[in-house]
């Protein structure tokens, strides 16, 4: 289900203060049946719904939170191993159900960003930091038996599940007098960088 809420009404009283319509609110959604777009106006002590068949308008909801995707083969094939380990470990945990994130049975996945995003060298004396912006997506074995979840994952466009793994969207390469040193997975580029600079981790000789 790809879903468009426009959310509540806010406006502003005569003094200033900003207060919040909870009664009023237009949902735009979609199924896998491309095409249809299901309208529902909410505003108390109204609701309606109706289905209009409109492909603009379905495809616009369909791929609303699709990112663009640009995967470096270069930079990604540097390190392959570690990150098809890391994106393997990660789905053979999600289809065993360990995780209990994904109840329903997966396919596969693949990875849709790979980018650098930054070289920080004056972090910690002799240290090179090199972060990559990294994604990937698994994709569901039966797309309709998709159900959002907490967390904050959904469908894509091209029905693979995305937003899932939140923990892993930096990759982290540390270089020590331009040798590497170590790859880290982490959720954002300023966790490594206030972390390696509070405890040292990579002292110079």
């Amino acid at each position: 289900m790809f879903v468009l809420n426009t959310g509540k009404n806010y406006y502003e009283d005569e003094e200033g203060r900003i207060s919040i319509d909870a009664s009023r609110a237009l949902t735009l959604s979609a199924g896998l049946t491309e095409n249809l777009v299901e309208v529902t106006y909410d505003y108390n002590p109204y609701h309606d719904t109706v289905v209009v068949a409109d492909d603009g308008l379905y495809w616009m909801l369909r791929t609303t939170y699709d990112r663009e995707e640009s995967v470096d083969q270069e930079a990604f094939s540097q390190f392959g191993a570690e990150l098809e380990h890391h994106m393997e470990e990660q789905f053979s945990r999600y289809r065993s159900g360990e995780s209990g994130d994904f109840p329903y049975e997966l396919a596969g996945y693949e990875a849709t960003n790979f980018q650098m995003t930054g070289t920080y060298d004056d972090i910690i004396p002799g240290v090179t930091v090199v972060v990559y912006d990294f994604d990937y997506a698994i994709i569901p074995e039966d797309p309709r038996s998709y159900t959002f979840l907490d967390g904050g994952s959904y469908l894509d466009s091209q029905l693979r599940i995305r937003g899932f793994d939140r923990e892993s969207q930096c990759f982290v390469a540390l270089y020590r007098n331009g040798v590497l040193e170590e790859t880290q997975f982490r959720s954002g580029v300023w966790e490594v960088i206030a972390e390696a600079a509070e405890a040292d981790v990579f002292p110079a000789e």
